[in-house]
């Protein structure tokens, strides 16, 4: 039988925040498919942003393929940083190469997909989108078309600070109601073999609503309304019921793959690594009269961490929101002129930085960036070694126990890779996230380690899987060993097609009843240069039982 797939994409989606609701049957939908069928977590890429695990599920790449390590990228000849896009990517999404193939696609909400693509059937890009433009629908047509049938308010972008909580409680919820409204709509008027829709809530309310969710959360607040203590829960129920109904509209020959692009769990601190760069002398302050005042300012306290802190207790976020992404900001330029930021730093005499949302490590390289001072070859080999060693044995100085136990360089990551310009140097992280790197700014605060400014939730690396076409699919079957890049050659598949040659990922076998062998339904297998991330995660696992 000809087969379509359905894939429910929820951002963040966390087994472990689930498993409570599920126990008490209040996740029914779900509960149902992952009872039916095959279920398990889905390693997220080792970075787990969503920028980088969105675009490695569409292509079932790993990061260095399509070059997307962050929200950002780094300027090519330059320190300043530009914002990603689709632009930017250098591998195929799965969507294209089956529009070629003349199968009808429907892509809703997934992040990191503006501008769209010229898809053979529909596509509604995800975050980041810039909605006030009108042009986030493919064809342009459609968004006329939703906003008729949907309501002239129609979204799928948040438009409220997220320090604002009551307000952008209501806001996520809005949005949640409007992917389902739109997939419904959609998903009966227009015809598919791929349909994807993507729920964002989880994530968006997890990096704002965590503290209220843990006890042991340094900003919890016993005290807090029940509706914040709830909203992350409340928010998975309601897209169970959104799940519910779109169900109705599905037919026995279609396969239901719900995944998320990483995990959630707390944050409770952020490190600030340029602070300990500085101290170690491999990052330099300019000897200028300005910068000398700003890092005076900064040992004094005047930093973006605690301008957070003064801008959320007098309501004033959001006009600090909008003056962080305006290009003439009178507010943003005071700032920038107050605070120690990237412009301060020497680079004629700085040997590596913390960089990006992600907050990894980059080495100042000679003939890479405009001022590097690092020779290639033995130079740098020797330095990064060196700062991994150092890496791991860095430790809190609260507790004395050591902060990050995932250190890597991007050699031992992805050997044998051929360019990786773009890819940060060094990947370091705690497998628990608890300490999230903390990039805000470059040097958002004079601490090392303190409460994270922005955030009390952030990723981890365990996103969520499961598979259901009764079958088709293997009931109750609990699925080891996924990867957020076998998401892709596994849709292949499904639908009857050969998995492309340089996909990363391989197709998840292990879920079907029978795997089938005729022309067009090969089982693909992960090339060599793409086995080193998988190993890499394998280390990550067995450090966790340990």
């Amino acid at each position: 039988m000809k087969r379509r797939v359905f894939v429910i994409g929820i951002d963040g989606g966390s087994w472990k925040l689930m498993a409570p609701l599920l126990d008490r049957g209040e996740l029914p939908n779900i509960g149902r498919l992952r009872g039916q069928g095959a279920s398990g977590v889905l390693e997220s890429t080792l970075i787990p942003l969503s920028p980088c695990a969105w675009t490695s599920f569409a292509t079932g790449v790993a990061p260095p393929k399509h070059g997307i390590f962050d929200f950002s990228y780094r300027k090519k000849g330059s320190y300043e940083s530009m914002p990603v896009s689709t632009r930017d990517r250098r591998a195929e999404p799965i969507w294209n190469t089956l529009s070629r193939a003349g199968k009808k696609v429907g892509i809703i909400n997934v992040p990191l997909t503006y501008p769209v693509d010229r898809v053979n059937g529909y596509q509604i890009s995800g975050f980041p989108t810039l909605e006030e433009l009108g042009d986030f629908t493919f064809p342009r047509s459609l968004l006329a078309e939703l906003k008729r049938e949907l309501g002239s308010d129609f979204r799928l972008q948040p438009i409220v600070a997220a320090h604002e909580e009551e307000a952008f409680l209501g806001e996520v919820r809005t949005i949640t109601d409007n992917t389902y409204r739109a997939t419904a709509y959609l998903m009966k008027k227009f015809p598919w073999d791929l349909l994807m829709t993507v729920f964002v809530g989880p994530d968006a309310l997890g990096h704002t609503f965590f503290r209220y969710l843990d006890p042991k959360h340094p900003g919890y607040r016993g005290n807090a309304p029940k509706e914040y203590k709830e909203a992350i829960g409340d928010i998975y129920k309601r897209i169970d019921a959104h799940i519910g109904e779109l169900l109705k509209s599905v037919d026995e020959r279609t396969v239901v793959l719900m995944m998320s692009d990483h995990g959630f769990g707390p944050s409770y601190y952020g490190v600030t690594i340029n602070n300990w760069l500085l101290q170690k002398g491999y990052l330099t302050l300019k000897e200028a009269p300005s910068t000398r005042l700003r890092r005076s300012l900064f040992k004094r306290g005047v930093n973006y961490s605690n301008l957070f802190k003064a801008l959320k207790a007098l309501n004033l976020t959001s006009t600090a929101s909008k003056a962080a992404y305006s290009k003439r900001s009178r507010l943003k330029e005071l700032a920038d002129s107050v605070f120690l930021t990237a412009k301060d730093i020497d680079w004629a005499r700085t040997k590596a930085f913390s960089w990006g949302n992600g907050g990894q490590m980059f080495i100042n390289l000679h003939g890479r960036e405009p001022e590097g001072i690092v020779e290639p070859g033995r130079q740098y080999d020797g330095l990064v070694v060196r700062l991994v060693r150092q890496l791991k044995e860095l430790k809190d100085p609260a507790t004395g126990k050591r902060i990050f136990d995932g250190v890597y360089g991007k050699g031992e990551v992805y050997p044998g890779t051929k360019d990786l310009d773009l890819c940060p140097d060094i990947f370091f992280f705690d497998r628990t996230m608890r300490y999230s790197v903390n990039r805000f700014f470059e040097f958002g605060s004079k601490e090392l380690i303190s409460p994270h400014p922005i955030w009390s939730g952030t990723h981890t690396h365990d996103g969520i899987f499961l598979a259901h076409c009764p079958g088709d699919v293997k009931a109750g079957l609990r699925v080891e060993g996924a990867g957020i890049c076998d998401m892709a050659p596994t849709i292949m598949h499904i639908l009857g097609l050969p998995v492309p040659e340089g996909m990363d990922g391989h197709v998840l076998s292990q879920i079907f009843e029978k795997v089938s062998r005729e022309p067009g339904r090969e089982v693909a297998r992960a090339r060599t240069e793409g086995r080193a991330i998988n190993e890499c995660v394998s280390r990550m696992r067995r450090a966790k039982r340990l």
